[in-house]
């Protein structure tokens, strides 16, 4: 499990714009980035790997939109949100 903590927009200001992410694992305290090509393939390796986004008190999904190329958004109560573009940018 992972959280994502900051965006990196490329091109635009949606979520088919952001290209990259940095992240953090609650367990061990490890720490890196990486582009939303490698986290995609990272979240459909296996069903146990998965992405939150902190948003005030709740922990929020986060999980691959099917586009040309996928793309991440955040999921909460049945519903895609915007939460993922309210992490800080780099």
């Amino acid at each position: 499990m992972i959280y994502l903590t900051e965006i990196h927009l490329s091109g635009g200001t949606s979520h088919k714009h952001v290209g990259a992410v940095r992240w953090r694992n609650p367990q061990g305290g490890k720490c890196g980035s990486g582009s939303v090509a490698v986290i995609v393939s990272w979240l459909r390796e296996n069903e146990n790997n998965r992405a939150y986004v902190r948003y005030g008190s709740k922990d929020v999904r986060v999980g691959v939109v099917k586009g040309d190329p996928p793309y991440l958004r955040s999921y909460a109560d049945k519903t895609w949100n915007d939460n993922l573009l309210t992490l800080p940018r780099y």
